[in-house]
Formats: structure tokens, sequence, C-alpha cells
């Protein structure tokens, strides 16, 4: 972990226009998603360094490396107090607390997660996390209320049907992990 001051390109703000400030020094290596964190600070993803970077808005800069943080990419607060975001480079969901711990969720520890080249995240109204599946064309939805969180991915049918209807299965009583269905050239997975 670093933190330095930023040096600010500003432009000036009038009625017609909106004033924009671009960071200009170093800790920065190609950038691809920045969300609002639980702390007030900005956090974002470097891809090429392999980092997950905090800016406050008084412009300090401070970048985090650990195991498992791999081309991150996409990253959004979850409803857990942390930041969880997406490693392409080794197939991963990642977590890191504000103060710096880094978690990594990824088939090879939890089988089955459904995790293909993600790419964005998003917290859902469900109090769920969802991502994007790059390499196998889906969409994946993570839980973040236990220390092996289960994932469900979802495949989108290939023709590019759409879903509809419903289907209600109960499935408490077992220990089953998954439930698959084929559809349209595609499938569901749960």
């Amino acid at each position: 972990m670093s933190s330095l001051v930023v040096p600010w390109v500003a432009s000036t703000a009038s009625a017609s226009t909106p004033g924009i400030g671009i960071y200009t020094g170093t800790g920065i290596s190609a950038p691809v998603w920045i969300a609002a964190g639980p702390d007030g600070a900005l956090w974002f993803t470097n891809y090429a360094n392999d980092s997950i970077g905090r800016i406050t808005t008084a412009g300090i800069v401070t970048n985090y490396t650990g195991t498992g943080i791999s081309n991150p990419a996409g990253i959004t607060a979850g409803p857990d107090g942390a930041l969880w975001f997406t490693n392409p480079g080794n197939n991963s969901i990642g977590r890191i607390t504000t103060a710096g711990a880094v978690t990594n969720y990824n088939p090879e520890s939890y089988p089955g997660t459904g995790v293909d080249e993600p790419g964005g995240i998003a917290a859902g109204p469900d109090g769920a996390l969802w991502f994007t599946n790059f390499a196998d064309n889906s969409i994946g939805r993570i839980t973040t209320g236990s220390s092996t969180p289960p994932t469900t991915s979802v495949l989108i049918p290939s023709n590019g049907a759409t879903l509809s209807g419903s289907t209600t299965l109960d499935a408490s009583a077992s220990n089953a992990t998954s439930v698959e269905f084929r559809l349209f050239g595609g499938h569901l997975r749960l």
C-alpha cells in the first residue's frame, strides 16, 4: 500500500460547462471502473498493475495490491461495507475492505461458482452482487453474507430468445448445490 497526494489539472466551470479535474500523477494504470465507497472515498480498478486504488476528494491516492488481484475490471460497494471487484485475469471475484484486506473467490476455491472472465459488477436490489461473464456470455450472482459465498450463473440463450413464464423450485430440503435447465440452445444454472 502506498499513498500520495495527486496533482490535478482542472478546468474552470461555467454556467454551460461543468468543471473537470483530471488526475495526472502516478498510481493509476489502465483504470477500468470507479465506484463510491462506504468510507466516502472513490475506489477504482487498476487493470495494468493488478491493484485496487482509492482516491479521496482531496486527491490522496492509495493503491492496494494483494494475492488474487489479477487485471481487476469492475468494482462496486457491497451491502456488507466492503468493495467487491471482478478479476478477469484469474476468473475470480475479489473483496477488499476499506482497511485494505483482500479476499479472492475463485472456481478453484469454490467449485461451481460460474466465474468466467468477469467484467462488470453491481449491487442488486436483492442484497446480492451481480456480475457479467464475458467468456461464456452469462450473468452471475454472488451473495455477501458468508465466508464461502454461493454464486449463481445465468447463461443467456445463444439464439437471442428471451426467457418468459415462471418456474418454482424448492430445494430447501435437499443438499443440492445447483440445478440446471436447458433452454433454447443455452442454459440457466441455479
